[in-house]
């Protein structure tokens, strides 16, 4: 997990590219031959998701038109966690976890125009099964010696369950223009909502989790990544990206934060790994899975420094500027 944690606006695009640059020449034992292919091959693994994510409109099923920021605004992670299960899932199952326990869940509603429906709903109602559930009987003669009329059966539906549920399997199967929306269940109200009905930071952080998720084998490299998250939200998001990196996706992450929250919960895991106290759930992090970059401005350009992190996930190296002491200046 070769993590860049940059706690300076810099609008990095740039300081990314240099980066990815740096890291990729740092395995060169010649530089010269294969250097084309290489640029090549490490550049197609690099994934950008800028600070200002795309809010897409309402109905995520009818938008047609993509903005200049869809890909870099993470406009397409709504498109993913509409069309991919298991995505979908795990981005639920970080919503709903202990650690969080927010409110909502994603799931997928089937809209259909009612002048679709029209025709389907005919034939699949001419399908119902309809059986006897009271039997007719002959009725006897009156006073008068005349013969009433014998009484007709009674029919009806004798499992309502199982004719319903039947009925609606066909109904899905026979209709026409389906389409898939994504929304938001509010899991207390029990009501669907949109993204653009809830908190601005859960919509913000989706595309994140989407790629944490979604991406194998990425330079995936995100602006802010807590942006609009509560502080303790933005501590679970060192745990996502430590099992996406470290885990079976292997993915590398450059983050370009100010969130003291979340380079803390990185540092953590680092001394828990060190006292084999990490949950078992997690994979082990060593201080070499960590890269901590600061920019420093300087009258000169921009300077790279590294912060060396020990394997109690304790900074060698001075933080330049205060940042970590803020906490402790304002708390005495």
């Amino acid at each position: 997990m070769d993590t860049t944690l940059n706690p300076r606006p810099t609008g990095s695009l740039r300081l990314i590219t240099s980066a990815v640059v740096n890291s990729i020449t740092s395995h060169f034992t010649d530089p010269v031959p294969g250097l084309s292919r290489v640029f090549s091959d490490e550049l197609r693994r690099l994934t950008y998701l800028g600070p200002l994510r795309s809010y897409p409109s309402r109905h995520l099923a009818f938008a047609e038109d993509h903005d200049r920021n869809w890909q870099a605004g993470g406009g397409y992670a709504w498109d993913i966690l509409r069309t991919d299960s298991n995505v979908r899932e795990a981005v639920n199952r970080w919503l709903s976890s202990e650690a969080l326990k927010t409110r909502y869940r994603l799931e997928i509603r089937s809209l259909v125009a009612i002048e679709a429906l029209e025709q389907p709903l005919r034939d699949t109602l001419d399908e119902v099964q309809v059986d006897v559930i009271q039997e007719g009987f002959e009725r006897g003669m009156d006073s008068g010696g005349h013969e009433h009329d014998s009484e007709p059966p009674i029919y009806g539906i004798k499992d309502l369950d199982t004719e319903a549920q039947r009925f609606v399997t066909t109904l899905r199967r026979r209709a026409h223009q389906v389409f898939q929306e994504l929304t938001l269940v509010d899991l207390v109200q029990k009501t669907p909502v949109s993204h653009r009905d809830v908190g601005i930071g859960i919509s913000q952080v989706l595309p994140v989790l989407v790629h944490a998720h979604a991406d194998l084998g990425k330079i995936v490299a995100i602006e802010q990544p807590e942006i609009h998250l509560h502080p303790a939200l933005q501590s679970e998001l060192g745990d996502v990206f430590i099992r996406s990196a470290l885990g079976g996706q292997k993915n590398t992450f450059l983050l370009e934060t100010h969130s003291e929250h979340l380079i803390l919960r990185l540092m953590r895991r680092i001394r828990e790994t060190d006292l084999d106290s990490l949950p078992p759930e997690l994979p082990k992090v060593r201080p070499d899975d960590v890269s901590i970059l600061f920019v420093l401005p300087t009258e000169h350009g921009a300077e790279i420094r590294q912060l060396r992190i020990d394997k109690q996930g304790r900074l060698i190296d001075a933080w330049p500027g205060g940042f970590f002491e803020e906490s402790f200046n304002e708390l005495f």
